[in-house]
């Protein structure tokens, strides 16, 4: 889908991009630490490498999609306690 806009006061149209190349590569790993009586320490990490474009466009040439991060990434830890609890953080990063 390709937005463009039509005028200066923002109304726009939708339209289908005739040929995009869309490729890509996604990764993750988890593990478990530190098990003990009370719970244990759980992480996650992942990772996302996109390669999204135009195929030889006679507007856009061969740029990249626009609205679609070139790369992402996840972290998480959390403690698991032997209750079923479960406290985590996480940090996502784009570019």
């Amino acid at each position: 889908m390709l937005q463009i806009a039509t005028n200066s006061i923002g109304n726009s149209v939708t339209v289908n991009a005739p040929r995009t190349v869309h490729r890509g590569l996604d990764v993750g790993i988890g593990g478990k630490a530190f098990a003990s009586v009370t719970g244990q320490v759980q992480w996650r990490v992942s990772g996302l490498l996109n390669d999204f474009k135009f195929r030889d466009d006679a507007t856009y040439g061969s740029n990249q999609l626009p609205g679609i991060p070139q790369y992402a990434t996840r972290a998480q830890v959390g403690y698991r306690f032997s209750n079923g609890r479960h406290e985590r953080q996480e940090r996502c990063g784009r570019a």
